[in-house]
C-alpha cells in the first residue's frame, strides 16, 4: 500500500471525491477483501450520484445530504486503510527481528566453566543496547542443558542464530544427562538435526573448545558457523563473544563481527586470538 492517506483526507475535506477515487486507484494495492469491497461499494454509489447530478434528477438538499454522506464514507474507509497500513508495518518490523538462542551446558564431571554466566550477561547487555543498523535482535536464553531441552527450546524459539557455550571435542558437543553428567551429542546427529532447520537458522557460534571440525561440517548446511580450533581459555572465549556480538548488534555482518571479535582478543592482550575460526558454506574464511 503506497497511498498518501493525509493527501486523500485533504481531498475528502474539500469535497474533491473524484481525486480521492483516483489516488486510491492509482496508489493503493487493496488485497484485503473487506477494504476492496468497501471501496468498490462507495465508488459505485458515487458513479450513480454523479449521473443523477448531471441529469438534474435530484434536488439541492439531496445533493448536500449525499455529499455529507460521501465525506463520512470516504473518511471511514481511509481510517481503515490507516489501520491496515499500521498492521503491515508492525508485521514487517516483527519479521525483521532476528532471534538468538543462548544454550549452555556445564556438566558436573567436566572442568567447571566459570565464565558461562558472564558470557550470557554480556550478550544480553549488548542485545539490550540494540543495534544502530537495520537489524533488530532478540535474545532467548535456555534454562536447560539436556538433549531434550536443546531440541525443545530450539523448536520453540526457531532461532536465526544459535550460541552454544560449553564443552565440545572432536566428536561433538557436550550436554548433560538427567544426572548432570556429560552427554556427548555426536557431530553426525547434529548435522541431521540442523539439516531441517536451515530455512531460518543462518549462523551458529560454538564458543567451545575443539569445535572446528564440527563447525566445518555444519556450515555446509547453515552457512555461517563460528567455532574454536583448539582449547580456549574462559576469559578469551568471553572476550571474543563480547566483541562479536557488540559488532553484530551495531549493524555489521557476521564476517565483520567475527573479525572484530578476534581483534578484541588481541587488543586485550589475551592468548588465543587465532583460535576462533569462521566457516561459510564449508570453507574456512581467512580474511
Amino acid at each position: 500500500m503506497g497511498l498518501d492517506v493525509e493527501l486523500a483526507k485533504s481531498y475528502v475535506k474539500n469535497g474533491e471525491f473524484e481525486k480521492v477515487i483516483k489516488i486510491v486507484n492509482d496508489s493503493l494495492d487493496i488485497e484485503t477483501s473487506k477494504l476492496k469491497h468497501e471501496f468498490e461499494e462507495i465508488h459505485e454509489r458515487y458513479i450513480l450520484y454523479k449521473s443523477a447530478v448531471e441529469s438534474n434528477s435530484i434536488g439541492f438538499q439531496e445533493v448536500r445530504k449525499l455529499r455529507s454522506q460521501f465525506k463520512l464514507d470516504f473518511n471511514r474507509f481511509l481510517m481503515e486503510v490507516e489501520i491496515e497500513l499500521q498492521n503491515q508495518n508492525s508485521t514487517k518490523a516483527v519479521s525483521n527481528v532476528k532471534k538468538i538462542l543462548f544454550f549452555s551446558a556445564n556438566p558436573t564431571d567436566k572442568d567447571y566453566l566459570e565464565k558461562l554466566n558472564d558470557e550470557k550477561h554480556q550478550i544480553e547487555f549488548h542485545s539490550l543496547k540494540q543495534s544502530s543498523g537495520n537489524e533488530q535482535y532478540k535474545l532467548e536464553i535456555s534454562n536447560g542443558s539436556t538433549v531434550n531441552d536443546f531440541i525443545q527450546d530450539f523448536n520453540s524459539h526457531k532461532p536465526n542464530i544459535l550460541h552454544f557455550a560449553g564443552h565440545s571435542n572432536g566428536y561433538g558437543i557436550v550436554l548433560i544427562n538427567n544426572k548432570g553428567k556429560s552427554k556427548i551429542v555426536k557431530t553426525r546427529y547434529l548435522v541431521e538435526f540442523f539439516k531441517q532447520k536451515n530455512r531460518y537458522l543462518n549462523c551458529i557460534v560454538f564458543n567451545s573448545c575443539l569445535s572446528a571440525t564440527l563447525g566445518k561440517d555444519i556450515s555446509q548446511l547453515v552457512g555461517n558457523v563460528i567455532a574454536m580450533n583448539d582449547l580456549i581459555e574462559g576469559t578469551t572465549a568471553l572476550t571474543f563473544a563480547t566483541g562479536f556480538y557488540s559488532s553484530l548488534f551495531s549493524g555489521n555482518d557476521t564476517k565483520e563481527a567475527f573479525f572484530d571479535g578476534k581483534s578484541s582478543i588481541g587488543m586485550n592482550s589475551l592468548p588465543g586470538a587465532n583460535i576462533p575460526v569462521l566457516f561459510q558454506d564449508g570453507k574456512l574464511i581467512q580474511s
